[in-house]
């Protein structure tokens, strides 16, 4: 239980850092974000896989939005290429309809409405 605690804390934190100014700070919550869902994909320890699955579940959607957000200028320019790679990580290893769903969601957000 506790260790579920640490692992959401350390996830949760790392979502929030994603629009960090410190774009050292933004860098390295992507970069624990990739491998966090790269370790639940290639994990052998059932257990371990859901728990991380279940804490991951919950900040896709979010973490897809902020990146696609981001991309289009909130972002300091040497984020993009690992906020691409995590975006690509988490449609990767996402079924397909929630996949859809998160960029679409991402993509149907005021900053992208031209006109009516």
């Amino acid at each position: 239980r506790d260790n579920d605690r640490l692992i959401t804390r350390a996830v949760e934190s790392s979502v929030a850092s994603l629009v960090e100014a410190d774009f050292e700070v933004a860098r390295t919550a992507i970069l624990f974000l990739k491998s966090t869902i790269e370790m639940m994909s290639a994990t052998e320890s059932p257990v371990l896989k859901e728990m991380i699955e279940s804490i991951v579940s919950r900040i896709r959607g979010t973490v897809v939005s902020t990146l696609i957000t981001g991309a289009c200028g909130g972002l300091h320019p040497t984020l993009l290429d690992p906020a691409a790679t995590l975006i690509y990580t988490i449609l990767r290893t996402s079924s397909q309809e929630d996949a859809r769903s998160f960029y679409e969601g991402g993509l149907q957000q005021d900053q992208f409405k031209l006109g009516e």
